[in-house]
């Protein structure tokens, strides 16, 4: 079973310059993402990216850089859907047809080991679509206030029903770690993930993290270097 590895890696980014190729304790943020895909069952890893400095890093870290991103598909609006369907379509002109992709944004530099591997087994053997890693919601919206004006008022009608956090449903977020699903969702359903999306959760928040602006990359320092020293106080 052919599996695909994507690691999208734009060089425009407005909260931090350059930030894939930028070092997160001594490395490369998206050295993280290319370690740990070569490293698990992917068959391929390629990086997406539109950036010949970028290209050139990641091939010298074992990654596959085929072709360039066009730059109408490099801006802030570009989605990960489209730069799915930009490096399959290329592929499927050199006549390369994975059973799998499984998309690793290089801003979550942080998996569990076995993470890549077990969406892997989650996707072929529950008959999910999809696996989506995700994080439970800690603003949960029937708490949340919205502008009227002059003054706020609740966004839900739930809002005096649901004060209380065990009185509220479960819901959660895409965290950005990994997406795994069947490359024929594409075709099928027009996205990558399909209708029976199955969830991989980590409630460790050490792995959650989501690099965006300065003060992530921050967090994201301290964690590499510190956190699994102190965790052993608690």
């Amino acid at each position: 079973m052919e599996i695909l590895g994507i690691i999208p890696a734009r060089a425009g980014s407005k909260g931090i310059k350059k930030k894939n190729t930028r070092k997160l304790n001594g490395k490369p943020l998206l050295q993280y993402s290319i370690d740990q895909a070569l490293n698990s069952k992917i068959s391929r890893v390629v990086v997406n990216t539109e950036d010949p400095y970028t290209a050139t890093l990641s091939k010298s870290l074992g990654a596959e850089v085929p072709f360039l991103r066009p730059k109408k598909l490099a801006g802030d609006k570009t989605t990960t859907l489209s730069v799915i369907k930009n490096t399959i379509s290329y592929f499927k002109k050199k006549s390369y047809f994975p059973d799998i992709v499984i998309v690793l944004q290089p801003t979550n530099p942080f998996r569990p080991q076995n993470m890549i591997n077990e969406s892997i087994s989650l996707l072929k053997n529950s008959k999910a679509s999809s696996v989506l890693a995700v994080k439970p919601v800690d603003d949960h919206p029937d708490i949340m206030m919205i502008n009227s004006g002059k003054f706020i008022k609740p966004m839900s009608q739930n809002f005096f029903k649901k004060s209380r956090r065990q009185s509220r449903s479960t819901l959660y977020t895409p965290s950005g770690l990994l997406y795994t699903f069947w490359t024929k969702n594409l075709e099928k359903y027009g996205n990558q993930f399909g209708p029976k999306i199955h969830p991989y959760l980590l409630d460790d928040n050490s792995f959650n993290i989501d690099i965006d602006i300065p003060f992530d990359f921050f967090t994201a320092e301290m964690t590499a270097k510190y956190w699994k020293k102190y965790k052993k106080s608690f």
